[in-house]
């Protein structure tokens, strides 16, 4: 598909604030984040979501680690709809 990946590392309690505004309104993305070491899971694990705006309209998350380590993560840009990637 056209999804997009993004690996991020977030440190001991900071938080990653991400979001996406399609620009066609078409367009309806999904964001979930993933830890980057339980990518192979079955069912796959979310550390959080955002997919309720519908087409056209942007989706946001907010994640703020607990952890005492850094945790490598994975941002991922999706869509309903392979057909109409934004």
């Amino acid at each position: 598909g056209r999804d997009r990946m993004y690996q991020v590392v977030v440190g001991p309690g900071q938080t990653l604030q991400a979001s996406v505004t399609p620009t066609s309104p078409g367009f309806d993305p999904a964001l979930y984040l993933i830890a980057a070491v339980g990518c192979a899971d079955q069912p796959l694990s979310c550390l959080d979501g955002a997919d309720q705006a519908g087409a056209g309209g942007a989706e946001s998350i907010l994640f703020q680690s607990a952890l005492a380590s850094p945790i490598t993560v994975l941002l991922v840009v999706d869509s309903v709809s392979a057909a109409t990637a934004g």
